[in-house]
């Protein structure tokens, strides 16, 4: 038998599949050939070819890319330079708030985490725009003199913040300008209409600056005096003193009495509208006060006041005396102060009154003896005089009458004798202690 053509494809098969050898009638296996090696990772390169373009003053974000080389990635800036206000992150995003126009052309640069680490480069652009700056403030409202006054001015475009300027003409007197917040403020002190220029400048690298004429009209409301008719009372002998008020018009106010008016003894008017001093003479007194503006020409206004002078109130220390079971009505004496008075019962009044919506104690007493209790009693002082003390009343028996054919007697719940009169002509006599007799004499 001839090997030859069965080696020969033997031969073949082991450049194809796997090697092996006949020995005999066996075939001998050989090893197989080792596998192929592992593919090497793509390139590195940068896949990002356009950010998104930016606004002055707005919140900016772009997120760069790549492709290839061994994740993570780290980024950083190559050459150029970006927008003002924005950064690189090495993660690649670029954030901030741009703060200047134009076209900014810069080179990033991507590292991969290789054992030995690869680069790539890739140009990038980010525009960014500004919108025109502007005010939008077009009327301001009018202002009162000697009123607080508030105003927002609004700008609109360029880079926030903005500051705020006044640099042709002025604000009314009173009135000013907050430069951070735009804010107008204050109490204007003078009417009229006022014309002015303000300018609103932004935060840009180079700063854009806005202009705008602007007008406040300031009115005058009309001059009042708004203290009222009647004044706080003045006692007696102590020091007082009152500020009067007025309000409209423009301030300062000079106050003056009218011709044929006059205060209380001791109590003078300033020009500043202070009343002060020290009164003695009590009772009420009536005058009218004049005020006048600092306008141009000046406005008066005129107010009639009362004022009262008075003595500290004072509360009786007793009320008249009452008979048990007989109907009795009487109401506390108060004196000084200013009437009418209220009176209030803080304690128990005698068994058997009542009080009445008046103030005073009515009834029939139920009971013999003298009783206190606390009353308060309120006049009518501006503002009220009040004062609290103790008061007594007093309640005794019913008289006894003793009636003869001779003689008719009156004994009192004590035993005195309160009345003796003979029908006959013959000696008086009163009850003494024990039931003596003692001689009166001839009725």
């Amino acid at each position: 038998m001839s090997w030859g053509p069965a080696v020969r494809r033997f031969r073949f098969l082991t450049v194809t599949a796997t090697a092996g050898l006949l020995t005999g009638s066996a075939l001998l296996a050989v090893a197989p050939v080792s596998a192929q090696a592992a593919a090497p990772p793509a390139p590195l390169s940068v896949t990002t070819t356009a950010l998104p373009a930016g606004t002055g003053g707005v919140a900016y974000s772009g997120k760069l890319a790549a492709t290839g080389g061994t994740k993570p990635y780290s980024w950083s800036l190559a050459s150029g330079t970006l927008p003002p206000g924005l950064s690189l992150k090495s993660a690649g995003t670029i954030s901030g708030k741009p703060d200047a126009a134009g076209t900014y052309d810069f080179m990033v640069q991507v590292t991969d985490s290789a054992t030995s680490p690869a680069s790539a480069v890739a140009s990038e652009s980010i525009t960014v725009t500004v919108p025109a700056l502007s005010v939008t403030t077009t009327t301001l409202p009018a202002a009162t003199a000697g009123a607080p006054y508030s105003a927002t001015l609004a700008a609109t475009g360029g880079v926030t913040p903005y500051s705020w300027s006044v640099p042709v003409g002025a604000l009314p007197a009173g009135l000013t300008l907050h430069a951070a917040t735009g804010v107008i403020s204050g109490t204007p002190k003078t009417g009229g209409n006022f014309t002015f220029t303000v300018a609103v400048t932004d935060s840009e690298q180079t700063p854009a600056t806005a202009p705008a004429p602007e007008a406040i009209s300031v009115r005058v409301a009309g001059l009042v005096v708004t203290t009222g008719s009647t004044l706080p009372t003045a006692d007696s002998g102590a020091a007082y003193s009152v500020k009067l008020d007025a309000a409209g018009g423009i301030a300062p106010y000079k106050w003056a009495l009218t011709a044929g008016s006059s205060l209380p003894a001791g109590i003078k008017l300033k020009s500043t509208g202070v009343l002060s001093g020290t009164s003695t003479a009590t009772g009420p007194n009536t005058f009218t006060v004049q005020v006048t503006d600092a306008e141009n020409p000046a406005v008066s206004a005129t107010e009639t006041m009362t004022l009262y002078v008075v003595t500290p109130i004072t509360l009786a220390a007793s009320l008249p005396a009452g008979i048990a079971d007989q109907f009795y009505d009487a109401s506390p004496q108060a004196s000084g102060g200013l009437g009418p008075f209220k009176f209030q019962y803080t304690g128990d009044v005698p068994p058997g009154l009542v009080v009445q919506p008046d103030g005073g104690l009515a009834g029939e007493p139920e009971e013999v003896g003298t009783f206190t209790f606390p009353v308060q009693v309120t006049d009518s002082e501006n503002p009220p005089a009040v004062v609290t003390q103790n008061v007594s009343l007093t309640v005794t028996a019913l008289p006894q009458l003793i009636e003869r054919t001779d003689l008719m007697i009156a004994i009192g719940g004590d035993g005195t004798l309160l009345y003796a009169a003979g029908l006959v002509a013959e000696p008086r006599h009163e009850l003494g202690s024990g039931g003596a007799r003692r001689n009166l004499g001839a009725a």
